[in-house]
């Protein structure tokens, strides 16, 4: 790589299947990453909480009233097979009849032969397709009662890219649908299913920061101590890139904002260090975006003996956010880390270090040219 081109590496992503679900009108497909590089994850796709069981099987007692009412409906779907009404309600196409409530509902497709928790072609299960669709109601029926060895069978599951219930969610944005994945849980399952990657290696809590969704953040950082969150916030990609990072990158000053807020100075600091694995740091990618309001977000409350050591934080090429923000033509953010910094010859030896390394740059042309 280039030691001062642009940290951002594009990234192509399998499609988003969940627009083949026949979907409602409105429904939003899954956001597809496009400022993070490519990877293998950290986590197996298909990796679980706990062993895999097989698909969960049981009689559930319906009334013959609501059984009567359930065949009726069913009678008038121009598809009948259990296992395609389910993913059919999943979705929000199908409701089920009117009276019954659709825990029955789905317990009696259970008993007529409706696998819940099957996978299709693409590895979708009825919960990731809800859980991308926002179908509360849907999720809560499905989950409800359940030993928590069971939900975890269901949450477990991904489909063939890697999307688990929960990673849908996030990607989605719903809020909703992530509190209902996670409560019930266990505090040691909670945290077990909160750090499971994508094939990518990026965790909900990386995605969420990506795509700017602080409520999404809130929710998944909720009721984690100050050790876990700290944990959380240091997993990082192959890549090393962090949540803090991806937010930095993209400019979301509310999400670094919340991923940060209620740390003490030296928790904080830690996550401000943090950088990938070219020694990029949060600093350095919002300079180099030109990310204003990040990089005053990111020296807040900061001593300027703080501010100073994070301006001379470097990558491994040995550049400074001062240098790829002047590069790149940031006036303003070169202004503000100047300011930061409160050192007029901090500025000064940098201009000196940028002449010095072009001088060398130029000179090493040369002279391989002459050999």
């Amino acid at each position: 790589m280039d030691s001062i081109s642009s940290s951002v590496i594009p990234v192509n992503r399998p499609p988003s299947p969940i627009s083949q679900h026949g979907k409602k009108e409105g429904a939003v497909a899954i956001q597809e990453k496009s400022t993070e590089q490519t990877n293998t994850g950290q986590v197996d796709p298909q990796s679980t909480i706990q062993e895999s069981r097989p698909p969960i099987k049981s009689i559930e007692i319906v009334s013959q009233e609501n059984k009567t009412k359930i065949e009726t409906w069913i009678a008038q779907l121009p598809n009948k097979d259990p296992n395609n009404i389910v993913e059919e309600i999943a979705t929000g196409n199908e409701k089920g009849p009117e009276e019954v409530s659709l825990r029955d509902t789905l317990a009696h497709l259970k008993n007529i032969g409706a696998d819940v928790n099957k996978q299709n072609d693409e590895g979708w299960t009825p919960v990731i397709i809800a859980a991308g669709m926002g179908q509360v109601k849907f999720i809560k029926a499905l989950l409800q009662g359940l030993s928590d060895e069971d939900r975890i069978t269901y949450l477990n599951k991904a489909n063939k890219y890697g999307y688990t219930p929960l990673y849908v969610a996030v990607c989605q944005k719903q809020a909703k649908v992530i509190k209902v994945l996670l409560e019930g849980l266990s505090p040691k399952d909670r945290l077990t299913y909160l750090h499971m990657a994508h094939n990518d290696g990026d965790t909900p809590l990386y995605i969420a920061a990506q795509n700017g969704h602080v409520e999404v953040i809130t929710e998944l950082l909720k009721d984690l101590t100050t050790e876990e969150r700290l944990t959380y916030l240091h997993m990082a990609t192959k890549h090393g890139v962090t949540p803090l990072y991806i937010a930095a990158q993209n400019g979301h000053v509310e999400v670094i904002t919340e991923l940060l807020k209620g740390l003490e100075k030296d928790q904080r600091l830690t996550c401000l260090h943090k950088a990938n694995n070219d020694g990029v740091t949060p600093l350095y990618i919002a300079a180099q975006n030109g990310h204003l309001n990040v990089i005053k977000e990111l020296l807040k409350d900061l001593t300027t003996e703080e501010r100073l050591t994070y301006l001379h934080m470097a990558t491994k090429h040995g550049f400074t956010p001062i240098l790829i923000a002047e590069k790149n033509g940031h006036l303003e953010v070169v202004q503000e880390l100047v300011r930061a910094g409160d050192n007029l010859e901090e500025a000064k030896r940098e201009a000196k270090k940028r002449a010095d390394h072009r001088s060398a740059m130029i000179t090493k042309y040369f002279a391989n040219r002459g050999n």
